[in-house]
């Protein structure tokens, strides 16, 4: 079996017929936003599989009854597990932040489970593996003082961000690639983003570029704080709403996956024709003309272009879209290329 599986997967891997055993011990439940799946102390008496939606797990403290939020659960995650094996109570409390459904498993059951299924012991010896190990790598994180985290691609950043953009509180977002390099800063202030940077961009077209890519490997972390850790400049200073933000990402996020692989993968060489830009739309002339400053006379790779220029990817398509079809710049040749 594969390190990391979550629970859908390792189903899918079983036979029919204990498959059919997990169904019959289950019981599916719905939970809207907002509300609380399990609470902290109480008794263990069943099991949570998330099918569907995300999750927060929250742990008091002398400052707040309600909880801290420490963590986000989602799609194939075990919940209460541990409580139920151990026979202790409920270590957190869960609270529903994207429409969630659930698989219930009580304990009982889940614990016949576990003896008639000898693979699903192993399952859950691995899945406890991880999550030591990711509890080290937290541990890792500790410069970033993380109130809040989750491993990405295992959650939509999209949700990530609805999920900070609905709660009033201040703070830093921070996302750490594969490597634990820091690949992007965003700054909330109750409701609002105020301040993006994402790989080489700045400003909204930071914003936009982290919803454009199709997964990311490596982890997000959030600090609460009242200032962003890297002051933010006028130039690239934000106010934008939830409603702002979110509508038009998932627009933009569609609309991206429609688009030429070329522009995607930032494939080949590219040259503008003439000294001066002609752009008939003026509310993107800012945008078309930063693009054309980058580009030369001569072949430039299109990665270097984007790299450049501080727009996103879809945005770069679509400009140069229609630079090629008014003949301002031109593909470098096959036959050019070869010879180069």
């Amino acid at each position: 079996m594969k390190r990391g599986t979550d629970f859908h997967s390792y189903f899918r891997a079983l036979p029919a017929e204990q498959q059919e055993a997990w169904d019959k011990a289950s019981e599916t439940v719905w939970r809207h936003v907002g509300q609380t799946v399990c609470t902290q102390g109480e008794a263990s008496d069943c099991v949570y599989i998330l099918d569907q939606g995300i999750v927060e797990v929250r742990v008091e403290s002398p400052e707040s009854r309600l909880g801290i939020p420490v963590a986000y659960l989602s799609r194939g995650d075990i919940i209460g597990e541990l409580g139920v094996l151990n026979e202790k109570p409920r270590s957190a409390s869960l609270v529903v932040v994207v429409d969630a459904v659930f698989r219930q498993v009580k304990a009982r059951k889940f614990l016949d489970l576990v003896k008639s299924q000898p693979g699903f012991g192993y399952f859950l010896t691995l899945r406890l593996a991880e999550r030591l190990a990711n509890t080290t790598t937290n541990l890792a994180y500790n410069s970033y003082c993380v109130d809040l985290s989750g491993k990405l691609p295992q959650f939509d950043i999209l949700a990530v961000f609805q999920t900070i953009m609905h709660s009033p509180v201040k703070g830093d977002l921070k996302i750490i690639d594969a490597t634990k390099e820091q690949i992007g800063h965003f700054f909330f202030n109750e409701g609002l983003l105020r301040c993006a940077r994402f790989r080489h961009l700045h400003g909204i077209e930071a914003a936009w570029q982290i919803f454009l890519e199709p997964q990311i490997e490596g982890a997000f972390t959030f600090r609460r704080a009242d200032l962003p850790d890297v002051p933010i400049t006028a130039d690239f200073e934000l106010c934008l709403t939830a409603n702002d933000l979110l509508l038009k990402a998932a627009m933009k996020r569609d609309l991206c996956s429609r688009i030429d692989t070329r522009w995607r993968n930032l494939e080949g060489q590219i040259r503008r024709n003439g000294a001066q830009l002609h752009w008939p739309e003026p509310e993107r002339s800012d945008l078309a003309e930063r693009v054309w400053n980058v580009l030369e006379n001569h072949p430039l790779a299109l990665r270097t272009v984007w790299l450049r220029a501080n727009v996103n990817l879809l945005t770069l398509a679509e400009i140069m879209e229609m630079l090629l079809a008014s003949g301002q710049v031109a593909w470098q040749a096959e036959q050019e290329t070869a010879s180069a």
